[in-house]
């Protein structure tokens, strides 16, 4: 992850000023032609771009790792106990926002912008308010964490011992298991210690029963308060993700798209990993019973980090030229826009 980061910084420094690639043509013998040398400085002025999106996708990718660690200790249960809600079904708020939410972006807030500005929004405005909402979604991320270590523990009281199938049933339905697995075939003795790591004890024909070890206890917040973190994502995304494509595909060459794609492509890969090595760094704040941990803090970090990212990334577009969308005319301009 360190050697991302320095390659970030790297990336954004040299790669801001293409010259060390126009000075290829300064090469003997003519080995380059002008036209390709340009090409390759039109992709490589996309660099920067590419190094500050990677933090972007490393909080998109919270919606596959934190978000879910979150949302299995809220109240996960539906139909009065009967079964759970998978923590991970959340994403489909991310899917909804993008459905719904591009038609008015494309239609009504674009030109209510056009109108007020006398212009369109370029694309890497539309980058830059993307990445100010996936802060926002840190954000949220972080005091929803802090409500539901606030709440109170789901609360069911034992009242025969042995219990029936329902209470059993109802019992277990105040962890968090996806899988809705309940083991009760072992006789193990049951310690204190044992049931702080979220397992809990059945007394069944005098036999202690312990189960869900990999269970976590639920508070008692709805999981559904996430999806407004899961939709401030999806929106993020119609204004990143979507002008993003449209920058690494309209701002070179033809011949370039493809290996230009295969750059923004590669955004998800690397903010994965930088996702992980956050995780990674930062443990102690995510423990296995996040009611011990300080997941909050993690969120606030992210928002942090992201916040320095979207700052550098605003000064760094300033510097930003466009090539025409014309075809016709982009190898022409290609030579003014790269020097």
């Amino acid at each position: 992850m360190l050697l991302i980061l320095l390659s970030i910084i790297l990336i954004t420094f040299y790669a801001s000023k293409s010259n060390w690639v126009i000075s290829a043509k300064k090469l003997p013998n003519g080995v380059y032609s002008e036209t390709q040398i340009d090409e390759v400085a039109s992709v490589v002025r996309l660099l920067p771009i590419f190094g500050f999106a990677i933090m972007y996708l490393a909080i998109y990718s919270q919606m596959s790792t934190n978000f879910v660690i979150q949302g299995c200790q809220m109240d996960i249960r539906l139909f009065d106990g009967e079964y759970q809600l998978n923590a991970t079904s959340l994403s489909a708020f991310d899917s909804l926002a993008i459905i719904l939410l591009v038609p008015f972006f494309d239609k009504i807030l674009f030109p209510f912008y056009f109108r007020f500005f006398g212009k369109n929004p370029t694309i890497l405005q539309k980058i830059g308010a993307g990445f100010v909402v996936s802060i926002l979604s840190m954000i949220v991320a972080g005091f929803v964490e802090i409500q539901r270590k606030n709440s109170p523990f789901i609360d069911y009281n034992l009242t025969t011992m042995p219990l029936s199938d329902k209470e059993i049933r109802d019992y277990d339905s105040r962890f968090c298991n996806p899988q809705n697995i309940t083991d009760l075939t072992l006789p193990i003795y049951c310690s204190n210690d044992m049931i702080k790591l979220g397992c809990h004890c059945q007394n069944i024909e005098n036999h202690s029963y312990l189960t869900g070890c990999t269970n976590q206890p639920m508070m008692n917040y709805s999981i559904w308060i996430q999806s407004i973190q899961f939709i401030l994502i999806g929106i993020s995304e119609i204004l990143a993700m979507t002008a993003a494509y449209e920058l690494f595909y309209h701002q070179v060459p033809p011949k370039l798209r493809s290996a230009s794609q295969v750059l923004n492509i590669l955004t998800p890969c690397f903010g994965s990993i930088v996702a992980g090595g956050l995780n990674t760094i930062f443990r102690f704040w995510i423990k296995n019973n996040i009611n011990d941990g300080k997941l909050e803090f993690m969120y606030f970090m992210i928002a942090i980090i992201m916040t320095l990212n979207t700052f550098f990334f605003i000064i760094v577009s300033q510097k930003f030229k466009y090539l025409p969308l014309n075809d016709d005319t982009v190898v022409k301009e290609i030579s003014l826009i790269v020097t």
